[in-house]
């Protein structure tokens, strides 16, 4: 059996990760890796790395054409530019400590779209190959200008064969206005959970009330959009995971 190149990175107790060309990838202690830089890989060594899809009998038989279809697909270029992320405003009602964008204040002003922008997005927009798109839109808080997230909305579903829609909302204030926009089904919300709620107050909301108020939206969001059209994800403290998560 002929292997793929491997590469290997690591060495601390918890072994070494190896990945070959087309993304495949392991852990391994050093012992493999002692038999795999010397070339006595055991019977079950090789097993397991074609099975894994690391290796191949001979050029052309299946797990070789597999292993060729994941490179190549890790190669191409796509053509169509489909995927767009769009920021219509910095204000945010939150100051969560990690925050990596230069967040504005929800009161401050200069921080939106203009008229200009707005019509440079749109022609933007208009300029895309691809027949299907889809819409990231970030922030600040991306909800507090609902109206530009409806404009650009409205234009993609005219423009586009298919259209989706992902708001990037920290769910801390919504309306009747808020949850009749994110009611479309071609329309997803994606928010941050991060842990217990102490954890989520220290690095979120810094008050208990607002992150009730947060869950309580999420729970909302959940029954009324369904899971499916919801999703959470946390930003864990490096120096202390398990507390951020219990």
């Amino acid at each position: 059996m002929k292997i793929w190149p491997l590469r290997f990175r690591g060495g601390a107790a918890d072994g070494y990760l190896f990945s070959d060309d087309a993304g495949g990838f392991f852990r391994a202690d050093a012992t493999f890796l002692d038999r795999y830089v010397s070339g006595g890989l055991t019977a079950r060594d090789k097993a397991f790395l074609h099975l894994g899809g690391h290796g191949f009998e001979e050029a052309g038989d299946l797990a070789h054409t597999s292993f060729a279809y994941r490179w190549s697909q890790r190669q191409a270029i796509r053509t169509e530019f489909g995927y767009v992320i769009l920021v219509p405003t910095l204000r945010c009602n939150l100051t969560c400590t990690y925050c990596q964008v230069s967040r504005a204040a929800e009161n401050a002003r200069g921080y939106d779209w203009s008229e200009d922008t707005t019509e440079a997005v749109l022609r933007y927009l208009d300029g895309l190959t691809t027949s299907d798109v889809k819409i990231e839109f970030q922030g600040g808080e991306p909800l507090l200008r609902l109206d530009l997230l409806e404009e650009v909305r409205s234009f993609c579903r005219r423009r586009f064969t298919s259209s989706k829609f992902v708001v990037c909302t920290n769910l801390q204030r919504l309306g009747s206005e808020e949850w009749s926009f994110l009611d479309a089904p071609d329309t997803f919300v994606s928010t941050s959970l991060d842990g217990a709620l102490a954890t989520h107050t220290r690095q979120r909301t810094q008050s208990a009330s607002a992150t009730e108020g947060f869950l309580s939206n999420l729970d909302q969001a959940l029954e009324r959009l369904g899971a499916d059209k919801v999703s959470a994800l946390p930003t864990i403290d490096i120096d202390d995971p398990l507390t951020s998560m219990s």
